[in-house]
């Protein structure tokens, strides 16, 4: 929906009245853009959503969908909470100090000061646990909804089996630095790949010499999108046995596939699958 400067001054005044409590005081320029973009962002979460009220064609009153989409983003800020109450009931960071500061600390903060009314676009924390749904580009509740979302979902993924064997995998990589953003999810599950290409046991920590030979004889031949194909399969299969079909998460987890194929293969091309699966060459 595209409204001008005249439609949108007039909703930036009545917020700005709002703001200094209805005392005929001035703003800084830097608080009415500030204000300005609350109203640009409490109209583009209108457009976002699909409601009656979005009616292709017909330009309905810009005030009326600002009105809207303030009310959209009160909901969804009450929604993430509830999310986030849900998710902490068994949340664990698996030793993980930026998904744990994030989440224990950050979110917490966000949620006592987000001002949905003069600043829904402001997100005030930095959220660097790197998920495979990308939220970089998002704002305000927006970003802290699409990452709690994300986080429910690997979860779930990560719960379905024992922590000691998800810490015993971990242990291998520095997911303790609290500036490493790796996806815990992306650790564990090219080691389930690796593990049911070989025949093992999905969460077996220790790989072998023989079983690095045989990894590199088996997708040497491979394209990257081959062997994203045979991750998709496995996939698949792994959230019918573990997770009962559910479809979300499968979606979720199939994201991140084509960059794991990619490094899978360049690992294979390198002769760096040792490092790649952080193989402990003392075992040999």
């Amino acid at each position: 929906m595209d409204y001008g400067m005249s439609e949108l001054v007039p909703i930036v005044g009545k917020l700005a009245e709002k703001y200094t409590g209805h005392e005929h005081t001035s703003i800084s320029y830097e608080k009415a853009e500030q204000l300005m973009e609350a109203v640009l962002y409490c109209i583009c979460e209108t457009e976002k959503e699909n409601t009656e009220f979005a009616v292709q064609g017909e330009k309905l009153d810009a005030e009326r969908i600002y009105l809207l989409g303030k009310h959209l983003v009160e909901e969804k800020v009450k929604k993430s909470l509830e999310l986030y109450n849900h998710i902490s009931a068994e949340f664990c960071d698996y030793g993980n100090f930026c998904l744990q500061n994030i989440f224990l600390k950050d979110l917490p903060y966000f949620f006592e000061h987000y001002n949905y009314q003069f600043a829904p676009q402001d997100t005030m924390i930095i959220i660097n646990y790197s998920t495979w749904n990308d939220v970089s580009s998002d704002k305000g509740i927006d970003k802290i909804w699409n990452f709690l979302q994300s986080v429910l979902l690997e979860q779930k993924f990560l719960q379905a089996f024992p922590k000691q064997e998800i810490y015993r995998v971990l242990i291998k990589y520095d997911i303790a630095n609290e500036g490493e953003a790796e996806n815990l999810c992306e650790i564990i599950l090219r080691t389930i790949m690796m593990n049911i290409f070989l025949g093992k046991y999905p969460l077996d920590s220790e790989f072998t010499k023989e079983d690095c030979i045989r990894l590199q004889e088996l997708f040497k031949g491979m394209r990257e999108d081959e062997i994203e194909k045979q991750f998709q399969k496995i996939v698949q299969k792994l959230v019918e046995n573990y997770y009962g079909g559910d479809e979300k998460l499968q979606d979720y987890l199939c994201i991140g596939l084509r960059d794991m194929a990619v490094r899978t293969k360049n690992a294979v091309q390198n002769e760096t699958l040792i490092g790649y699966l952080k193989i402990d060459c003392t075992l040999w």
